[in-house]
């Protein structure tokens, strides 16, 4: 048990090393995301998607103008 806890512990900060060393893409991101929420951490949404608003508007811009266009 304790060489697991071990194990783990160096896989976190392996990690949190690997972060904090360079810029990355979102889906290194996303990779790095995954491994570090089995320890309760986390990377901002923001940082994994960073086109999410952006897309997110879009589709609300055409949801609103086909609302309006079928209501007139």
């Amino acid at each position: 048990m304790k060489n697991k806890e071990k194990q783990d512990r160096t896989e976190y900060f392996k990690e949190l090393d690997e972060l904090n060393s360079r810029q990355h893409t979102p889906e290194e991101l996303r990779e790095i995301h995954k491994i570090l929420k089995k320890y309760g951490d986390r990377i901002p949404l923001q940082a994994r998607y960073p086109d999410l608003p952006l897309i997110l508007s879009t589709i609300v811009m055409f949801v609103s103008i086909v609302v309006l266009l079928l209501t007139r």
